[in-house]
């Protein structure tokens, strides 16, 4: 029986080429699947995701309620039916957070998931505004000094505590793990600036003249919105390396950006009105979510993004999954590619002839 032998070098060359030719030379958008969550005649604002719980601010019974729903099973559920105004929530696991004027003036409530169960946060006679959670900890700003502040407060301890003391407005705080970040006014403009839970250190993240505002975090990365350019755009800072780097700066002016892990989504009316748009840190590729010109003020967590709806005339809740897999997908050739499958015929024959 005869055997033929390949050099080496050919078989080298052959798999470089099957495997640069598996890869797509340019990243894909993820396929989405957008589902809607609530929907009706009253309006539905500011929700936000976690996992499988999604909650949102509802004026539904004349009044402003927070309204859940479960992804997983897909039912929609009250949290809190007080009487007056609850709003701006925000959610972590089975915690939501949200700011409410039960008692006459904004405080900071909670409730748990897994048990069903409302607590208070914060009720001083200051206001309290804009709660972010993430794990066992609730930030929020403060009035209580004459000035906004940044507390926060530890659910397993119950005990409050407070990051900021500048005389200047400190507000819309957002948190991941151990890392605080908000927009700050002691420069005589907005500028972000962040804090170290563990570390209780606190540190500047942008000093542009222009205003920065909107921050949120996830992990090692901070994102807001930046007049820097005379419109605002989306810029994001790398908390581990400290370099700051453009995201989206279409001519049009892009609002209210949201992060988990790698992925950037935002409020975009580039087309005539508001959609959502995304963004994969990793690619560095943009990619448009909804295109139903009515999508505003989203939240992510993991590959499941949510915002408000106006479609139809009717205020809703939608959602979309971002699925990144490439199962399917037809693989481009790169230029790499081509160029050793065009060699690789001519390399056989050289090395016919030398054997002969």
């Amino acid at each position: 029986m005869s055997r033929i032998c390949v050099p080496f070098f050919w078989v080298a060359l052959l798999g470089v080429f099957l495997f640069s030719a598996g890869a797509p030379a340019v990243s894909a958008p993820p396929i989405i699947t957008e589902f809607q969550i609530s929907s009706g005649p009253h309006l539905k604002d500011q929700p936000a995701v976690s996992g499988n719980n999604v909650a949102w601010h509802d004026n539904r019974n004349g009044n402003y309620d927070i309204y859940g729903y479960d992804l997983s099973s897909g039912s929609e559920f009250l949290i809190s039916g007080e009487v007056r105004d609850q709003s701006k929530t925000s959610v972590s696991g089975n915690t939501v957070v949200w700011q409410d004027i039960r008692n006459g003036n904004w405080d900071i409530y909670g409730y748990d998931l897994s048990t069903n169960g409302e607590f208070l946060i914060c009720n001083n006679s200051g206001r309290q505004y804009s709660p972010s959670v993430s794990g066992n900890t609730v930030v929020w700003q403060d009035g209580r000094n004459g000035n906004y502040d940044i507390y926060g407060y530890n659910l397993i301890t119950k005990s409050e505590f407070q990051i900021t003391s500048n005389s200047a407005r400190q507000e819309s705080p957002s948190i991941s793990g151990n890392t605080v970040v908000w927009y700050d006014y002691r420069n005589g403009n907005g500028d972000i600036y962040g804090y170290n839970l563990t570390t209780k250190s606190e540190f500047q993240i942008t000093n542009n003249l222009s205003e920065q505002d909107e921050p949120c975090v996830s992990g090692d990365t901070a994102v807001w919105r930046d007049l820097r350019n005379g419109k605002y755009d989306v810029y994001g800072y790398d908390l581990t390396t400290k370099s700051e780097f453009p995201i989206a700066s279409d001519s049009n002016w892009q609002y209210a950006p949201s992060i988990s892990g790698n992925i950037v989504v935002w409020s975009d009316p580039r087309n005539g009105s508001f959609d959502i748009y995304g963004y994969d840190l990793i690619s560095k590729s943009e990619f448009q979510i909804t295109s139903n010109s009515s999508a505003e003020k989203p939240s992510i967590s993991g590959n499941t993004v949510v915002w408000k709806d106006y479609r139809d005339g009717k205020y809703g809740i939608y959602g979309a999954t971002l699925d990144f897999g490439q199962e399917g997908a037809t693989p481009e050739l790169s230029s790499t590619s081509l160029l050793l499958l065009g060699m690789l015929p001519v390399g056989l024959v050289w090395w016919r002839r030398k054997r002969s």
